[in-house]
Order: structure tokens, then C-alpha cells, then sequence
């Protein structure tokens, strides 16, 4: 089983078993929302991506407050030499081995032996393969397992989290390629997770984004406070329950 991180706002947690949670957004959050967010499977992102992240201290401290989530390395993106820098920066200062159990090193692009080698040598348990537009992602997953078994044929292979979805139809093909594997095993590629708000994109956001901004989330809730939010939840429900039905995925 595949699961899916979902970046969704606080009024839809209730609907996943997986929440993808942006750090900036995590100290804004009220004590209840917070509760809520800890009962569930928890993926941190720090909004690099976005432009938007915490600073390596802030965002150390939301690791270690929340604790149970699976959490992305410190990265630069399209910038492998100052990613590993960065990741070797946290990981110095961690200083905990549960933490860095949950750490998930970041590709930038088609890696370097450089790079799977210290992710081997660290024994690092997840790698982030980030959406990019102008790569082949399929390809660069397994380019990442070949350099890894020239590493070392006798490791266990790294699990790959796609960071960020942009579109349904991969949703498709990662399940097409674990259909024949058990529904609680890897498939082949090794493909265990992603994060994404495609859920929350295709149902109930008034204006399609990619950007998952805290203003965009404040903006909504007023929507749906105003309309009851009734129908958006229940199209919500609908759409989850339909990919569940339709993929290997857990949502």
C-alpha cells in the first residue's frame, strides 16, 4: 500500500489517515488542530519549494516538537553540493536516533555517486524524488536504486517518497506498477509514499494553485464557513473514496 500525504486545510483533516504538514504552518495552528494533526500519519515539509521555509533552528524545533512525523532534509532546490551540506548539517544536530530514523534525504535532479553514497553510508531509509517538470521521474527512481546496488548489493534499498504530485494519472502509474505485488509491500521501484494537494486542488479549492499558502488556506475556510461547507466536504469524501477504490493507494 502506497500512501498519500495529503496538504489539506484543518477542516478535512477528520476525512485522511495521512497529512502532509507544511512547517511554517505548524506553530500557527491552535492546541486542538495540533491534537488532531498528531493522531495522524505525519509527513513534514519545511516549504522550500514554496520559497517560504523556516530557518534551519525553527524548523528543528517542529521536528522535534512533533516527533513522529517523517520529515524532509534541509535542501536547495536544482542544488545537490548545498543539499548535501544542509543535510549534513541536521543530521548533526538531531542528536537523536528516532528523529533520524524519520529523515528523508532530497534528490535534486539525477544524482551523483557523491550523493547515494553518502545516503548509503548513513544508512539514510528514504529518499525524496522531487516533481520536476523538464525530468523523467520514473527514470530517475531507477537510476537511484542502480547506483545504490553498485554501492552495495547486499543493502536494503532506500524507500522513494515522490515530493509533490501535480497531477492524478501518477496517482495510476505507481499503483499499475505494484498490482501484481502485494498490497502491503513496495512495488519494484520502491515507491512508498508522496505528498501532494491534488485532493484538495481538484475538489474544493476556489482557485486552483500549486502554492499552499497560509493566507490561500485562511481565505477558503472563510469560504466554506460561508456556503456551510457541507457539499464541499462530501465532494471531498467522494473523490478520496473513488482513488481508494481505483489505486493501491492509502489516503
Amino acid at each position: 500500500m502506497i500512501k498519500l500525504y495529503s496538504e489539506i486545510p484543518p477542516p478535512f483533516w477528520h476525512e485522511v489517515k495521512n497529512l502532509a504538514i507544511l512547517a511554517p504552518h505548524w506553530k500557527k495552528y491552535s492546541k486542538k488542530e495540533k491534537e488532531i494533526a498528531l493522531s495522524k500519519d505525519i509527513f513534514l515539509d519545511n516549504m522550500v519549494f514554496e520559497n517560504t521555509p523556516l530557518s534551519l533552528e525553527e524548523y528543528l524545533d517542529v521536528v522535534k516538537e512533533i516527533k513522529v512525523a517523517k520529515f524532509v532534509l534541509p535542501d536547495t532546490i536544482n542544488n545537490e553540493e548545498d543539499t548535501l551540506e544542509k543535510h549534513k548539517e541536521f543530521l548533526n544536530a538531531l542528536n537523536s536516533t528516532q528523529l533520524r530514523n524519520n529523515a528523508m534525504a532530497v534528490i535534486q535532479g539525477i544524482p551523483s555517486m557523491k550523493i547515494i553514497e553518502w545516503i548509503v553510508k548513513e544508512e539514510l531509509k528514504y529518499i525524496c524524488v522531487p516533481y520536476l517538470p523538464s525530468l523523467d521521474r520514473y527514470n530517475i527512481i531507477k537510476d537511484i536504486i542502480r547506483k545504490v546496488k553498485l554501492i552495495d548489493k547486499n543493502n536494503s534499498l532506500p524507500y522513494i517518497h515522490l515530493l509533490g504530485i501535480e497531477h492524478i494519472s501518477e496517482l495510476f502509474l505507481y499503483s499499475h506498477e505494484s498490482k501484481y505485488v502485494h498490497k502491503n509491500m513496495p512495488n519494484f521501484l520502491n515507491v512508498v509514499s508522496a505528498d501532494s494537494g491534488i485532493l484538495y486542488y481538484s475538489t474544493v479549492s476556489e482557485k486552483c494553485k500549486n502554492i499552499l499558502t497560509w493566507d490561500k488556506f485562511k481565505i477558503d475556510e472563510k469560504n466554506w464557513k460561508r456556503k456551510l461547507n457541507t457539499d464541499y466536504v462530501n465532494f471531498f469524501k467522494t473523490r478520496i473514496n473513488d482513488l481508494r477504490e481505483k489505486t493501491c493507494w492509502e489516503i
